[in-house]
Order: C-alpha cells, then sequence, then structure tokens
C-alpha cells in the first residue's frame, strides 16, 4: 500500500524542508546546491551508479556524467520547490515528489521532480519532468 503525504513549503522555508514530519536533508541539498550552482555538491549526493533522467536527454548515471550535465545546463537556474509528496514504495528505497517551478533567465516552467532515495539518503534516481503543454515549450524554443 503506498502513503501519500502532501506538504506545502515556499523557498524562504527550503531549509525547514519536511515530508510527513522527517527532515529530508538530501532533498533540502540538492535543491540548494543546485541554485548555487555548485553542481560537483549536487552529483555527490547521488549514489555512485545513481541516474538523472533530464528531460529532453538520455538517462545520465554517475556522479560525473550528472555534475558535468548540470554544469552545462542548469547553469542561471533557480528551481522553486512548491509542494512534496513522500511515497512509501513497497521496497526499502524511498520515493518523494517534489512539484514546483524552475525559472531561467528566459522564461518559468513548472516541474516534478521524482526521486527515489536509499537507506543512506542517496538519490538513486531523479526524474525530471516539465509539467507544460507542448504548445508552451514551443514558444521557447
Amino acid at each position: 500500500m503506498t502513503n501519500n503525504i502532501l506538504i506545502d513549503f515556499s523557498l524562504d522555508e527550503l531549509d525547514n524542508l519536511k515530508f510527513a514530519d522527517i527532515f529530508q536533508k538530501t532533498l533540502v541539498d540538492y535543491f540548494a546546491t543546485i541554485n548555487a550552482a555548485q553542481f560537483q555538491s549536487t552529483a555527490e549526493l547521488f549514489a555512485e551508479d545513481g541516474i538523472l533522467y533530464p528531460p529532453f536527454d538520455s538517462a545520465l548515471i554517475g556522479r560525473n556524467a550528472i555534475a558535468t550535465y548540470l554544469a552545462r545546463e542548469a547553469t542561471g537556474m533557480k528551481l522553486i520547490p512548491e509542494q512534496g509528496s513522500v511515497f512509501s514504495p513497497e521496497t526499502e528505497n524511498f520515493a518523494y515528489r517534489v512539484n514546483g517551478k524552475v525559472q531561467t533567465p528566459l522564461f518559468s516552467v513548472n516541474v516534478a521532480w521524482e526521486f527515489v532515495l536509499n537507506a543512506d539518503s542517496e538519490i538513486l534516481a531523479v526524474k525530471i519532468k516539465l509539467l507544460a503543454k507542448l504548445e508552451e515549450l514551443i514558444k521557447f524554443s
């Protein structure tokens, strides 16, 4: 059975991000390090063979590939998490979904991040989903 608990938060409260009364430092650090353009630190949050599933690109496996990708693609972006959900999967891993926005110098887009963390709070996978209609995305191309 899957439990789904919604939590609202603002960027100003990022340091106090809580999911179901559990402070999840890895998620806080993910958003904080990307916003500070500390992409190597972001990559270190992943397990050795962790995977980043970015929109429009192939999966990136491993810390070096993730850090390189973020340095190339995430520079100048501001991630704005707004609401989180924690799921209790029927495995030893932990799953979270965070909805929010990504602000770039040119536009803002609604996004969902789906995290899977292991028992050591390392990120096994992050899937980034754009929550925009095709027409909205085309005008930015």
